[in-house]
This record gives C-alpha cells, sequence and structure tokens, in this order.
C-alpha cells in the first residue's frame, strides 16, 4: 500500500539501500524481498527516465528513445511486449488525421496474449494508447500493474512534453491559417540547401494573389480563409517533395522551384481555379497572381533570394502590363526609394509637406475657364515632387486614402478662403483612389469635410481612376448615386485606359468623363483612328447626358478638333499649367478668358 509514497521518496532522496522507514511516526520494516522491490523501484526507474534526455522534440526521437531504455525495466516488469497507438486530429500542422502503431519493446516472439492497456485523451483529441504484454507464462501482481500504470502515466506525460515542444517547434516555421511554412520556416530550410550547396538548383518566386480583398468581401473572411487553404493546397499539389512553398503573410507567396521546372510551372501558378464548398453551394474561383521571379546565384543567402524575388513581385504588384518580372539589379534601388517614400509619408502629412496645385478646366466654346483639378505636389527637402513619383507607392500601401482627404480638406480650406474674400470659386475635381470604395462611410466622411468648412456641394467633384479597373462595381455604383443625390459631381479619370470602359458608361450614373491624354499624339497631328474613337466617345457621353474633358492638351491643334469634334471641356499646357494657390486665385480674380484658338 505505501509502495508509490516509497517510490516518490526514494526518487528524491535516491538512496540505494534501506530497511525501514517511518509513516505517520510508525517504523515500517520491509523484508528482503520487498527491499529488492524498492530498490528496483528507485534504480530502474530513475535510470530509466534519466536516459531520456530533455531535449526530445519529435515523437521520432521519442520513440526512438523509450525503445532503447526500455530493456532497463523489462526484466524486472517481465515485460514481453509494449505497443503505443497514437491518433491525431487535422491541425494547423497537421493537414489530416493520423494514426500510428508502434511497437516500443519485444522481447521475442514468445509473450502472452493477454495485456493490459492504458489510454489517454489530450485537449486536442488525440488519443494515446500503451498496451503491455507479459512474458509467457508470467501473471503480474497487483504491486506489478501499479508499476506498469504508473510506466504508462510517466510515458504519456513525455509524450505530450514532447509534441507540444513538436508544435512549438512546427509553430515557429508553420502558417497556421494553411499549414506552409511561414517566413522564418521558408528561410530555415532553404538554408539547409544552401549549407549543402543546392541552392542554385532553384529559382526564388515572389507570388502576389490579385485581388483577394474582394473575394473576403464577397464571401466574408471566414470563408475567405477557406478559400486561402484551397489554394494552398493546390500550390502544393504543383511542387514536388524538395521544393518548398511559404505564406509570406496576407495573400503573400514563396516558392523555391527547381530551376529546370520554372517554364512549365509559371502557367500553373499565374492562374489556379479552386473549387470551395461554402454554405450550400460548390464555387468555382479563379485565382490569379502576379510573380516577382529571382535566378540564385552562388553567392546568395536564402536572404537575398527572398528580398530580391519579392522587390520583382512588389514591381510586379504596381505594373499594369506584366504579371511576370525578373529581378534585376537596378530594382533594388528603386524598391528603396519607394520604402523610403513610404516611409516618410506620415511624417510629411503631419508637416503639412503637401500642397494643392490646381490645374484649370476651360470650356471649348468661349475659352472660358469653367473648372479645376486639385493635384497634389509634395516639398520634401526643398524639392517639389510629383504625383508619379509617390501616387503609385501610396497605392500600393493603401495611405493613398489619408493623402486624398488631406487634398480635399485644403480645398475646402480654400474655397471658404475665396468665398470670405467674396472671390467666386469654380468647381474643383479632387481625385480619390479606388481603395476609398471599401470604406463604406466614404460618402459621409467627404460630405462631412464639406459640412465642417460649409461649402456648397456645387464646388466639389470627385474623380476616380478608372485605369486599374473597379472589381466592386456595387460599391462604385451605391457611391456615385449617393455623390449625386447630394449634388456632387463625380468622373471618371483616365477614361479609355482600363478594360471595363463601356460598362462603366453603361452602368453608372456619372457625371462627366475624363479622356485620357493616351488618345492625343503629343508630337504630331491626331491620326484618323484616334479622331474616331474620340468622337465616338464623345458622342456616346453626350447620348448619356455625360460631358467630356480632354486631357493633355497642348497644342492649338489638339483644341481645335477637339471643339470641331464638340468635346466641351479641355485641360491642358495649352491653357495653363498647375498652379500655385496664390496662381489660381489670381486668375479667379482677373480674367476667365483664354485667348488662345481666336474666332
Amino acid at each position: 500500500p505505501f509502495l508509490t509514497f516509497l517510490l516518490f521518496f526514494y526518487q528524491s532522496l535516491r538512496i540505494k539501500y534501506f530497511g525501514a522507514i517511518f509513516k505517520r511516526g510508525m517504523l515500517i520494516v520491509l523484508n528482503e524481498s520487498e527491499l529488492r522491490f524498492m530498490n528496483f523501484c528507485c534504480n530502474g526507474f530513475l535510470s530509466f527516465f534519466e536516459s531520456i534526455p530533455d531535449s526530445i522534440t519529435s515523437e521520432e526521437e521519442f520513440i526512438d528513445c523509450i525503445s532503447r531504455a526500455l530493456p532497463a525495466l523489462a526484466d524486472h516488469l517481465q515485460l514481453g511486449r509494449l505497443d503505443i497507438k497514437l491518433h491525431t486530429n487535422p491541425s494547423p500542422f497537421e493537414s489530416e488525421s493520423n494514426t500510428q502503431c508502434v511497437t516500443l519493446y519485444q522481447q521475442s516472439s514468445d509473450f502472452d496474449s493477454f495485456s493490459l492497456t492504458d489510454t489517454y485523451r489530450d485537449r486536442d483529441e488525440a488519443v494515446i494508447s500503451y498496451t503491455f504484454y507479459p512474458r509467457k507464462n508470467h501473471a503480474w501482481s497487483e504491486e506489478e500493474e501499479r508499476m506498469l500504470h504508473f510506466l504508462t502515466h510517466q510515458l504519456y506525460l513525455l509524450c505530450t512534453r514532447t509534441r507540444f515542444l513538436s508544435r512549438v517547434q512546427k509553430a515557429s516555421v508553420t502558417d497556421p491559417l494553411t499549414g506552409v511554412l511561414n517566413t522564418a520556416g521558408f528561410i530555415k530550410y532553404g538554408s539547409v540547401l544552401k549549407d549543402e550547396n543546392k541552392l542554385t538548383d532553384y529559382t526564388g518566386l515572389f507570388l502576389n494573389i490579385k485581388g483577394f480583398r474582394y473575394i473576403n468581401q464577397r464571401f466574408s473572411f471566414s470563408h475567405g480563409n477557406t478559400v486561402m487553404r484551397k489554394y494552398t493546397q493546390k500550390l502544393r499539389s504543383y511542387l514536388q517533395s524538395d521544393e518548398l512553398l511559404a505564406r509570406l503573410g496576407c495573400d503573400n507567396f514563396g516558392l523555391l522551384v527547381r530551376s529546370e521546372r520554372l517554364d512549365t510551372l509559371l502557367d500553373s501558378l499565374l492562374s489556379v481555379r479552386v473549387h470551395v464548398q461554402l454554405e450550400d453551394f460548390v464555387n468555382t474561383i479563379d485565382i490569379s497572381a502576379r510573380v516577382g521571379i529571382y535566378e540564385v546565384k552562388p553567392y546568395d543567402t536564402m536572404s537575398d533570394v527572398l528580398n530580391k524575388s519579392t522587390v520583382a513581385g512588389m514591381l510586379a504588384k504596381t505594373s499594369l502590363h506584366h504579371n511576370t518580372i525578373w529581378f534585376r539589379d537596378a530594382m533594388l534601388e528603386r524598391y528603396i526609394h519607394d520604402k523610403d517614400v513610404a516611409n516618410a509619408f506620415s511624417a510629411a502629412i503631419d508637416n503639412k509637406e503637401f500642397d494643392v496645385y490646381y490645374q484649370p478646366k476651360v470650356l471649348l466654346d468661349g475659352q472660358v475657364l469653367c473648372g479645376c483639378e486639385a493635384l497634389a505636389r509634395w516639398n520634401r527637402n526643398g524639392a517639389v515632387i510629383q504625383p508619379a513619383e509617390f501616387v503609385p507607392i501610396l497605392e500600393l500601401e493603401g495611405t493613398i486614402c489619408i493623402l486624398d482627404f488631406y487634398i480635399l480638406e485644403r480645398v475646402c480650406q480654400d474655397i471658404r478662403s475665396w468665398l470670405n474674400q467674396g472671390i467666386e470659386p469654380v468647381r474643383i475635381s479632387t481625385n480619390f483612389s479606388k481603395i476609398h470604395l471599401h470604406n463604406k462611410n466614404l460618402a459621409k466622411d467627404i460630405l462631412r469635410i464639406l459640412d465642417r468648412y460649409q461649402i456648397d456641394t456645387k464646388y466639389i467633384e470627385i474623380e476616380l481612376t478608372e485605369s486599374s479597373g473597379y472589381e466592386d462595381y456595387d460599391a462604385l455604383s451605391e457611391f456615385v448615386n449617393t455623390m449625386k443625390e447630394n449634388g456632387i459631381h463625380t468622373s471618371i479619370d483616365d477614361f479609355g485606359t482600363g478594360y471595363s470602359s463601356l460598362t462603366l458608361l453603361k452602368s453608372l450614373n456619372i457625371d462627366n468623363i475624363k479622356l485620357d491624354k493616351s488618345f492625343l499624339n503629343q508630337n504630331e497631328t491626331i491620326n484618323k483612328s484616334d479622331e474616331t474613337v474620340i468622337k465616338t466617345i464623345i458622342n456616346m457621353a453626350a447620348d448619356l447626358n455625360m460631358q467630356v474633358i480632354c486631357e493633355g492638351v497642348e497644342t492649338t491643334e489638339h483644341a481645335t478638333l477637339l471643339r470641331s469634334l464638340h468635346c466641351p471641356i479641355a485641360q491642358g499646357f495649352l491653357f495653363d499649367e498647375p498652379l500655385t494657390r496664390e496662381e489660381f486665385e489670381n486668375r479667379l480674380m482677373t480674367s476667365r478668358i483664354y485667348d488662345r484658338l481666336g474666332e
């Protein structure tokens, strides 16, 4: 009855022999048999557990160590065989359920069929069973069975600890959503290839999913996660066992593929079709990607491979024409510059480094100032930076929304100042990125700023850029309708450079179309085909009660032709370059007539 007490007493004091102990003030004397058994309990179990290192972090190591340590106990426990059965359920680290059956110890084929089994269940519903078989013709005593139960309990604790450490180790290198490698794991296992002088056999890829945010919006985030897992499984199915796939965060992936397989693999990576059961329907979703590619050099580390493929991938994200971009050394300077711009933006907003310039819009009939476009200029370190240098970067970072509202507020401040001086403003258009359409309160936020400065909505127009496309027409249509209900004009900028121009004309209740300057050849007379396209757009817009504004008008020939085609409004250097606030205020206060074309 006191064996458990004695065992822990011996384990703590590590005494090799004794003949008597005290229990509740009573002296208990052990006979020789009991003394030998307790000596075994002390030394046998101590030797067994001391032989198992603390550094075990995998189930394979655990099984190997236990198998090597068990013979020291087997003779004392009359153990013929010990089996372990481990069943695990799917988890972020195990894509499907798994059952392992392993014999930890077997003396010979000669053991009794009678068995003793202990079963344990983890919190994650993993089930571990230990089954003991005695040696032939041996019946375990009650004390021996207690020792076996004690052994299984300790083995269970060791196994649980090992599985916990294994999961901690896996968690450090695994993406919890998809079960593939994370960034740390990508670098770790890629570095193993580097150590084996095999890394140059591979090509590094940075893959970004196009418009995954819209999948989340369409199906919800939880269903979006399901789509992401299915997509990742599809990617993994394309790879061989010695190739690497990692989710680097959000909708970005890193791959290390064998160079000789790259050409055939790229087509599969650029467009992936997944079938996902969402609620009561099986949805088929085509997922497109952009890819940055880097061919590994002998001196590269795995960090170099990841960084350079990422640089190429980021450029692919901003490209309108290329879904795959190979890394070139010159890209690093561009990437560093872009990161510098992105990092400096927040302080630039706080320090009011952005100024508003106004470029006039002119009615071609009469050459009268009728409006203007508000353009951002960044005064950085004494230099004026043009929008083309920072707007694409801020678009990519998502911080363009902050700049758009900053410019709108500055415009409202200027309009309020002019009204207070008795100067009648013209309608001023401000640019808003399509990213704003994810903001369900966009219209309210715009109206709130106008209300703060008590600006009549007739003085404001919102320009949305068409060239990068609109994935969410419902949000766009709702926004345009809300603006119209509140008396605010809307326009589509860079019309004709995207893929959905006719759809926009048909489905949106917009007021103005800004014809992209690419339709005007800046060095020669407009060719007949461009003229035909311009005329067709002007006529269609008129039939739909929309106005056309042509950008990039730099010559009298351009303006004359546009007027003959009944294009109502022009904007360009022929009339005015973008003006500072003071210069535009002077234009408002003096003549609003331009004499560029004569009568």
